[in-house]
């Protein structure tokens, strides 16, 4: 059997003009697809070391989609809102203290100027203020942490386009190697056909296809 390879064209038979004919044909027969001209995404679970099942899918196939609409949504979901609530009250929270250390700081500072109050209690302060200042980075970077863990927990669609196909359903279990949905941008397509290799030689970049 002849051997085939892939090429991109936009219909399924092209028809060839050249000045010796009798030595080729007059068109070449190909069985094509179209395809979405950036492909179809396919939608997965997070990594497999997290365990979760589907809890809300509110597309349907054949719907359209805008990039970032949510696809699914995890069962993990809610735990991970509550984290990020948390964190997000931890950053207000250091923040506040924060301020109040550097504020104190800044009294004292003038104060120990001014020969007012000792080294020690200016060392002292400066110190607290340092620490807090470390406190509140650390509280916003387990807020991102949270904020990331969340972001696995919800699927959006990386593109305009539309559901293609639905694989996976309200309750069920979903790994990264799961695929959840296909989306593909249908507005702008493409035929991928398959020549045979023989007959590829009669195929010239910007012929036409019918």
């Amino acid at each position: 059997m002849r051997s085939i390879v892939a090429v991109l064209i936009c219909l399924f038979t092209l028809p060839l003009a050249f000045a010796d004919t009798a030595s080729r044909p007059e068109k070449i027969g190909a069985l094509a697809r179209l395809e979405p001209h950036n492909g179809i995404y396919t939608l997965a679970g997070p990594p497999s070391f997290i365990s979760v099942r589907i809890s809300e899918m509110p597309l349907k196939e054949g719907q359209r989609v805008r990039k970032g609409d949510v696809i699914a949504i995890f069962d993990m979901a809610n735990v991970r809102r509550l984290e990020v609530g948390i964190a997000r009250t931890e950053v207000e929270r250091a923040k506040v203290d924060a301020l109040e250390k550097k504020r104190e700081f800044d009294r004292r500072q003038i104060l120990f100027r001014d020969k007012s109050i000792s080294q020690e209690s200016f060392y002292d302060q400066r110190d607290a203020s340092e620490r807090a200042h470390i406190a509140l980075e650390k509280a916003r970077l387990n807020l991102k942490r949270a904020e990331a863990l969340l972001n696995k927990m919800i699927i959006r669609s990386p593109v305009d386009g539309m559901v293609l196909g639905i694989y996976a359903r309200d309750g069920e279990a979903v790994s990264e190697t799961t695929g959840i949905a296909e989306i593909g941008d249908v507005d702008h397509m493409e035929a991928v056909a398959e020549v045979y290799e023989t007959d590829i030689k009669y195929v010239k970049k910007g012929q036409s296809a019918i």
